[in-house]
């Protein structure tokens, strides 16, 4: 159980959802749209939080920043590997400059998403403030 319940598997379940909408919509339509895959993305991420939220094991902020900063470069290198695997050695050869741009742009893209639906999570459900303000009162 400690092994499903560990925030690591985000990088697995990202992949997985995200190639996998990106497959089903490439057999079905014949080319892949960011709109999909990216619904799929946030629809995971979502999902995984909030199972980890039930299982007590959902990241805090800031306390691991650094977690989820590795969650989301290591996912970002599976995605490059990924494109790097499905592509003709003349195309990897033509953005080989821009890769590493490329895995730090999705990475970031990634911990933002990632802080955000967790922030939502823990806001939504679980997180009590010290302060509570009372948006009624004027």
């Amino acid at each position: 159980m400690h092994f499903f319940s560990s925030p690591w598997l985000l990088i697995l379940s990202q992949s997985l959802l995200v190639l996998g909408v990106g497959c089903f919509q490439w057999t079905v339509y014949g080319a892949v749209t960011l709109t999909l895959p990216l619904l799929g993305w946030v629809v995971g991420l979502y999902g995984h939080l909030m199972l980890l939220r039930r299982w007590d094991r959902l990241p805090k902020m800031p306390d691991d920043m650094a977690m989820f900063w590795g969650i989301a470069l290591g996912w970002s290198g599976v995605m490059v590997v990924t494109y790097c695997l499905g592509q003709p050695m003349a195309e990897i050869k033509r953005v080989a400059k821009v890769l590493p741009l490329l895995w730090l742009g999705i990475g970031l893209m990634d911990w933002v998403l990632m802080v955000c639906i967790q922030q939502l999570v823990g806001h939504l459900w679980d997180e009590e403030t010290d302060d509570p303000v009372d948006y009624y009162q004027r």
